[in-house]
């Protein structure tokens, strides 16, 4: 395990930070298809659709192409949502890094840094609540890239967020 730190932001960071956001959503993707298709909906679907194909076709090759098309459908969904995401996050807050999150009082960004590469980052957003009296204070891009995973990283970025709340 390499030792990591955590330190502020840096101008120098964002193709790092801007990787580690496209990493994660792209992993998001895999596990989105897999989560879909543990739904009952899906596999009436799934199931229905290919026994309807079966028995109007009465050949199992296009009740089989039936479960290809749906299974790569379902792919393409749930890449498509991670796409959006990513491309709405990349569109916002993630433009100017420095002006959003350290330059104004209550946001901040840290990053986790290994053998000279950010391996983890997390950022600080205030909430603006008019309704409660007491101030509130959002964690947004937790991320930590996978090869650095179960290593303590995002324990010490969070623990980092929290000092600073």
């Amino acid at each position: 395990m390499a030792p990591y730190f955590i330190r502020k932001y840096q101008e120098s960071d964002h193709q790092w930070v801007v990787g580690l956001l496209s990493q994660g959503k792209a992993e998001n993707i895999t596990a989105t298809s897999c989560h879909a298709l543990k739904s009952p909906q899906t596999l009436v679907l799934l199931l229905g659709g290919h026994f309807a194909v079966l028995l109007v076709s009465e050949s199992w090759l296009p009740a089989l192409m039936f479960c290809l098309a749906f299974l790569l459908v379902l792919w393409f969904l749930a890449r498509h949502h991670w796409r959006n995401y990513e491309r709405l996050a990349l569109g916002t807050d993630m433009v100017d890094i420095t002006t959003l999150y350290l330059s104004k009082p209550g946001f901040s960004l840290w990053v986790a840094e290994s053998e000279k590469k950010v391996v983890g980052m997390i950022g600080a957003l205030p909430v603006h609540d008019f309704t409660c009296e007491k101030q509130e204070l959002y964690m947004a891009r937790l991320y930590v890239d996978s090869e650095h995973r179960c290593q303590g990283v995002a324990k010490a970025l969070v623990r980092t967020l929290f000092q600073f709340a």
